[in-house]
Protein backbone atom coordinates (compact mmCIF):
# COMPACT_ATOMS: atom_id res chain seq x y z
CA UNK A 1 0.00 0.00 0.00
CA UNK A 2 2.41 2.40 0.73
CA UNK A 3 4.38 1.68 -2.67
CA UNK A 4 1.13 3.03 -4.17
CA UNK A 5 0.33 6.11 -2.10
CA UNK A 6 4.39 6.43 -3.15
CA UNK A 7 3.95 6.22 -6.64
CA UNK A 8 0.56 8.63 -6.49
CA UNK A 9 2.60 11.27 -4.55
CA UNK A 10 5.24 11.20 -7.52
CA UNK A 11 2.69 10.67 -10.13
CA UNK A 12 1.11 13.90 -9.13
CA UNK A 13 4.17 16.15 -8.35
CA UNK A 14 5.65 15.26 -11.67
CA UNK A 15 2.40 15.66 -13.70
CA UNK A 16 2.02 18.81 -12.12
CA UNK A 17 5.31 20.68 -12.64
CA UNK A 18 4.94 21.33 -16.22
CA UNK A 19 1.62 23.68 -14.92
CA UNK A 20 4.42 25.05 -12.34
CA UNK A 21 6.77 25.84 -14.83
CA UNK A 22 4.62 27.79 -17.07
CA UNK A 23 3.74 29.76 -13.90
CA UNK A 24 6.85 30.25 -12.47
CA UNK A 25 8.23 31.77 -16.09
CA UNK A 26 6.26 35.05 -15.74
CA UNK A 27 8.82 35.47 -12.97
CA UNK A 28 12.00 34.23 -14.36
CA UNK A 29 13.82 33.90 -17.33
CA UNK A 30 14.61 30.06 -18.74
CA UNK A 31 17.80 29.64 -16.81
CA UNK A 32 16.93 32.04 -14.15
CA UNK A 33 14.34 28.81 -12.90
CA UNK A 34 16.50 26.13 -13.77
CA UNK A 35 19.06 27.51 -11.46
CA UNK A 36 16.98 28.41 -9.02
CA UNK A 37 15.18 24.97 -9.05
CA UNK A 38 18.18 23.13 -9.20
CA UNK A 39 19.83 24.79 -6.43
CA UNK A 40 16.89 24.68 -4.17
CA UNK A 41 16.65 20.66 -5.10
CA UNK A 42 20.48 20.37 -4.81
CA UNK A 43 21.07 21.81 -1.54
CA UNK A 44 18.17 19.79 0.07
CA UNK A 45 19.53 16.55 -1.68
CA UNK A 46 23.14 17.24 -0.16
CA UNK A 47 21.49 18.56 3.58
CA UNK A 48 19.63 15.40 3.45
CA UNK A 49 22.13 13.21 2.62
CA UNK A 50 24.84 14.57 5.63
CA UNK A 51 21.84 14.03 7.93
CA UNK A 52 21.72 10.46 6.53
CA UNK A 53 25.16 10.52 7.32
CA UNK A 54 26.33 9.97 3.56
CA UNK A 55 29.75 10.85 2.14
CA UNK A 56 30.01 13.74 -0.08
CA UNK A 57 33.27 12.99 -2.07
CA UNK A 58 33.58 14.03 -5.61
CA UNK A 59 37.23 13.18 -6.39
CA UNK A 60 36.17 9.66 -8.20
CA UNK A 61 32.64 10.92 -9.58
CA UNK A 62 32.63 14.69 -10.58
CA UNK A 63 33.40 13.59 -14.46
CA UNK A 64 30.12 11.67 -14.31
CA UNK A 65 28.27 14.09 -12.04
CA UNK A 66 29.57 17.21 -14.82
CA UNK A 67 28.33 15.15 -17.57
CA UNK A 68 25.17 13.93 -16.77
CA UNK A 69 24.53 17.62 -14.94
CA UNK A 70 25.48 19.66 -18.52
CA UNK A 71 23.31 17.25 -20.33
CA UNK A 72 19.87 16.79 -18.17
CA UNK A 73 20.05 20.00 -16.37
CA UNK A 74 21.63 22.76 -18.44
CA UNK A 75 20.76 21.18 -21.91
CA UNK A 76 16.91 19.11 -21.03
CA UNK A 77 15.53 21.36 -18.50
CA UNK A 78 16.60 25.09 -19.88
CA UNK A 79 15.82 23.99 -23.37
CA UNK A 80 12.06 22.53 -21.80
CA UNK A 81 11.94 25.83 -19.61
CA UNK A 82 12.62 27.67 -22.78
CA UNK A 83 10.30 26.02 -24.74
CA UNK A 84 7.60 26.28 -22.13
CA UNK A 85 7.41 30.04 -23.21
CA UNK A 86 6.26 29.02 -26.80
CA UNK A 87 4.35 25.79 -26.18
CA UNK A 88 1.72 24.57 -24.10
CA UNK A 89 2.12 22.76 -20.87
CA UNK A 90 0.30 19.49 -22.19
CA UNK A 91 2.48 19.48 -25.16
CA UNK A 92 5.38 19.91 -23.63
CA UNK A 93 4.42 17.18 -21.11
CA UNK A 94 3.73 14.92 -24.47
CA UNK A 95 6.66 16.28 -26.20
CA UNK A 96 8.98 15.35 -22.89
CA UNK A 97 7.43 11.91 -22.87
CA UNK A 98 9.10 10.64 -25.81
CA UNK A 99 12.42 10.30 -23.38
CA UNK A 100 11.37 6.40 -22.69
CA UNK A 101 11.82 6.35 -26.29
CA UNK A 102 14.72 8.34 -27.16
CA UNK A 103 16.53 6.13 -24.52
CA UNK A 104 15.36 2.95 -25.53
CA UNK A 105 16.70 4.23 -29.50
CA UNK A 106 20.13 5.71 -27.82
CA UNK A 107 20.49 2.54 -25.55
CA UNK A 108 20.37 0.45 -28.87
CA UNK A 109 17.63 -1.73 -26.33
CA UNK A 110 16.38 -4.85 -28.22
CA UNK A 111 11.96 -4.66 -27.37
CA UNK A 112 9.54 -6.41 -28.69
CA UNK A 113 6.09 -5.54 -29.88
CA UNK A 114 4.75 -5.30 -26.61
CA UNK A 115 7.49 -3.08 -25.60
CA UNK A 116 6.79 -0.92 -27.67
CA UNK A 117 3.46 -1.35 -27.62
CA UNK A 118 3.73 -0.18 -23.82
CA UNK A 119 5.96 2.65 -25.11
CA UNK A 120 3.26 3.60 -27.37
CA UNK A 121 0.42 3.41 -25.08
CA UNK A 122 2.38 5.30 -22.03
CA UNK A 123 3.05 8.47 -24.14
CA UNK A 124 -0.83 8.27 -25.49
CA UNK A 125 -1.71 8.10 -21.53
CA UNK A 126 0.89 11.36 -21.12
CA UNK A 127 -1.24 12.85 -23.85
CA UNK A 128 -5.13 12.00 -22.30
CA UNK A 129 -4.00 12.82 -19.07
CA UNK A 130 -2.43 16.39 -20.28
CA UNK A 131 -5.41 17.08 -21.77
CA UNK A 132 -3.13 17.93 -25.41
CA UNK A 133 -5.23 18.56 -28.27
CA UNK A 134 -3.61 19.16 -31.55
CA UNK A 135 -5.60 22.48 -31.79
CA UNK A 136 -3.49 23.86 -28.85
CA UNK A 137 -0.61 26.08 -28.81
CA UNK A 138 2.45 24.84 -31.01
CA UNK A 139 5.94 26.57 -32.24
CA UNK A 140 8.19 24.60 -34.07
CA UNK A 141 11.28 26.19 -32.60
CA UNK A 142 9.72 25.43 -29.22
CA UNK A 143 8.77 21.80 -30.29
CA UNK A 144 12.50 21.06 -31.38
CA UNK A 145 14.22 22.73 -28.47
CA UNK A 146 11.80 20.14 -26.38
CA UNK A 147 13.00 17.46 -28.33
CA UNK A 148 16.55 17.61 -28.13
CA UNK A 149 16.29 18.40 -25.01
CA UNK A 150 15.01 14.91 -24.40
CA UNK A 151 17.75 13.85 -26.16
CA UNK A 152 20.37 15.16 -23.84
CA UNK A 153 18.26 14.01 -20.76
CA UNK A 154 18.18 10.57 -22.76
CA UNK A 155 22.12 10.86 -23.44
CA UNK A 156 22.75 12.07 -19.74
CA UNK A 157 20.99 9.04 -18.22
CA UNK A 158 23.32 6.75 -20.38
CA UNK A 159 26.27 8.90 -19.06
CA UNK A 160 25.72 8.06 -15.78
CA UNK A 161 24.64 4.60 -16.13
CA UNK A 162 27.91 4.17 -17.38
CA UNK A 163 29.72 6.47 -15.13
CA UNK A 164 28.27 5.14 -12.27
CA UNK A 165 28.35 1.32 -13.38
CA UNK A 166 24.55 0.81 -12.77
CA UNK A 167 22.51 -1.82 -13.49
Amino acid sequence: MLAWIAYLFIAAAWGSSFAAIAVAMRAFTPLGLVGVRFALGGALALLAGRLRGERFDLRDEWITLLGTGLLMVLGNEALMFWAETRLSSGLTAVLVATQPILLTLMARERLTALGWGGLGLGLLGVALLAGFSPGGAFSFSGTAAVLLGAAFWSAGSLVGKAGFQIG
